[in-house]
């Protein structure tokens, strides 16, 4: 997968609403089980949050385009998703149809996105964990969905003393049965920099910042967290 500078993707700012064009709001009430023991909102449950949205959005078009959409690139905490479409027999990347344009190119306003990756590869000197999959795991699609990353990441940051401010995460090939899914992770002070690997290649990369105001060393997970 191609790469971009670190952070130049990433960091750009989130744009208003548009004045013109399609604009799709959905709202959901907040569970007991969508949060932490100490309250926080899970980013595995804003990923489905986002994803449900999305499908809302796109299910109130008329839209019949001969694709699907594969999630590449996701930011939180206020959200940003980036999909790119796939084709439904081979998962190949696709150009994107005319109708998809004349419902939501007035929004767009001629702008286009890049899909492409800006994480850094895994560091050599990371800690490894094996990750298991479960049946439930995997979507219509045959491959883990996307909010199964977001709990990967949770898992690492569970033993963290700061709570992140910015939370990224790059989906970079698809975790498909039979891989042996493991986390690798690295420490620093107010960073975590999280992979999801097999053993021939990267599947995932999350990257966590806290905000520079927040109280904590960025210490490692607490005892027994790391297996």
């Amino acid at each position: 997968m191609d790469t971009v500078p670190p952070d130049a993707a990433a960091l750009a700012p989130f744009l208003p609403l548009p004045d013109t064009g399609r604009v799709f709001t959905g709202g959901y009430p907040i569970r007991r089980t969508d949060v932490t023991p100490g309250g926080r909102l899970r980013f595995d449950a804003v990923a489905r949050y986002l994803q449900d949205v999305a499908e809302d959005d796109i299910a109130q078009t008329d839209l019949r385009e001969p694709y699907h959409w594969l999630v590449r690139r996701s930011a939180i905490i206020q959200a940003r998703a980036v999909w790119t479409a796939i084709t439904r027999t081979t998962g190949e990347s696709c150009a994107i149809g005319p109708g998809f344009h004349r419902v939501y190119g007035p929004a767009a306003r001629g702008r286009r996105v890049s899909a492409r990756l800006s994480h850094p590869r895994p560091d050599p000197l990371a800690q490894v964990r094996d990750w298991p999959l479960r049946a439930s795991d995997f979507d219509a699609a045959g491959h883990v969905g996307n909010t199964i990353h977001w709990q990967a990441a949770e898992e690492v940051i569970a033993g963290l003393d700061w709570l992140p401010a910015r939370a990224e995460m790059e989906y970079h090939h698809p975790i498909l049965p039979g891989d042996r899914l493991r986390i690798a992770y690295r420490l620093a002070p107010g960073r975590a920099d999280i992979w999801l690997l097999n053993d021939a290649r990267r599947l995932a990369s999350a990257r966590l910042t806290r905000d520079p105001g927040e109280p904590g060393t960025g210490g490692a997970p607490a005892e027994g967290n790391d297996g």
